[in-house]
């Protein structure tokens, strides 16, 4: 029964973290959550789509909150990725569809 419900357990936990990465692999370095945007432009290069907006912060004195959406394409064999940072740190990545 306890190994059933660890199984269970270790199910809802993957699929709650599926499309979410804690770390992305550039070549043969690696990005992680936290970082800085200038060591995942010195890691992974330059994006290939971005955006950027502004978020209401939910947390006093800091009104707004800088949001940017970087995207990475590595081609039709890999998964996109797509790296979220908030103000200027490495917030999560999401895995999207293959690249083209």
């Amino acid at each position: 029964m306890k190994f059933k419900t660890a199984a269970l357990g270790l199910i809802a936990t993957l699929l709650f973290f599926s499309g979410q990465a804690l770390a992305l692999k550039c070549g043969t370095k690696f990005v992680d959550i936290g970082d800085r945007k200038h060591k995942v432009l010195y890691k992974c290069g330059e994006p290939s789509y971005t955006d950027f907006y502004e978020q209401a912060s939910p947390v006093y004195p800091y009104p707004m909150q800088q949001i940017e959406v970087w995207t990475y394409n590595f081609g039709s064999n890999k998964f996109m990725q797509e790296l979220i940072f908030r103000n200027g740190r490495l917030q999560r990545i999401n895995t999207l569809d293959y690249g083209y």
